[in-house]
């Protein structure tokens, strides 16, 4: 069995060749371009859906052109399904990008 010389903070120590075999060593730049990405992507998403939001809060205004229960129904499903819906994604995404920063973040540190 080989013999390895590792320099820690406490000085010398002996440490064999298995050991380095079995570490894991991470690709920070790989994970901070990933990160950067998913970020970038996010923030895509995000914009397309505040533009399904606009839509949608357009659409809900139409009193006019939808008249009767029915309209009244197709206008109160977007309000109550769907406004929900993209008020919770955006929350999500807020929260996760702010995960995603932090995490690049701990990384640099």
């Amino acid at each position: 069995m080989k013999v390895l010389d590792v320099q820690g903070q406490g000085g010398s120590e002996k440490t064999s060749g298995a050991f380095w075999k079995a570490m894991k060593v991470l690709d920070v730049q790989g994970l901070h371009e990933a990160i950067d990405k998913i970020i970038s992507e996010l923030q895509r998403k995000n914009a397309q859906m505040k533009n399904i939001r606009q839509s949608i809060q357009q659409f809900i205004s139409l009193e006019g052109s939808l008249k009767g229960k029915g309209g009244e129904a197709i206008r109160n499903y977007y309000e109550d399904v769907h406004i929900p819906f993209l008020t919770y994604w955006e929350m999500f995404s807020e929260e996760f990008e702010a995960v995603l920063k932090q995490m690049k973040m701990a990384l640099q540190a």
